[in-house]
């Protein structure tokens, strides 16, 4: 049996995220309450570009840190995941996918959150200068090979779950030969 709904209260409501606190019916018939994270999802794309990984490096202030990442950014209202993935690239890329294969969504972190990650591969990409990166990111651009990408997971180089379940299973799958 799942977990029944009884109220919910709005906490935050936010240009990312939206907050609240659910007071729910358990299995067992007690109350109980649930914080809960509303998202409108994100898209994540992996560019392969002449047998190389392009990775972005940015600060994230919540975790105070530089982190190499893939590409990505929030699903827009009406947008798809394709155009998404297609736009996050051109603006902190400067290339254009011609080929995008979806890979796999996922729920980020179901705890607390209902966001789904999108994440796609993307090759034959072109040179699109059209677009540039949002007024509040800052990031540095750079390819690295598969063996260096493997050698950087390893050493823990790479932080970032979403980059980590792109790069991983795009190896599993034989996507990056």
């Amino acid at each position: 049996m799942m977990e029944k709904l009884i109220s919910t209260r709005t906490i935050y409501k936010g240009k990312i995220l939206d907050l609240y606190k659910d007071k729910v019916i358990l299995p067992s018939g007690r109350e109980s309450f649930r914080e809960v994270v509303r998202h409108r999802g994100a898209v994540a794309v992996l560019p392969w570009i002449n047998r190389e990984v392009i990775l972005v490096k940015q600060y994230r202030y919540a975790v105070d840190k530089y982190l190499w990442e893939i590409p990505a950014g929030l699903k827009e209202i009406g947008e798809t995941p394709v155009q998404t993935a297609q736009r996050e690239l051109v603006e902190e890329t400067k290339y254009f996918p011609r080929k995008l294969e979806k890979l796999v969504e996922f729920y980020s972190t179901p705890g607390f959150s209902d966001e789904i990650i999108h994440i796609f591969i993307a090759t034959e990409l072109i040179e699109d200068t059209s677009k540039n990166a949002d007024y509040d990111e800052f990031i540095e651009v750079e390819s690295f090979s598969r063996e260096k990408i493997e050698k950087m997971i390893l050493q823990g180089k790479i932080e970032d779950a979403k980059t980590l379940v792109a790069i991983n299973l795009a190896i599993a799958q034989n996507k990056l030969n």
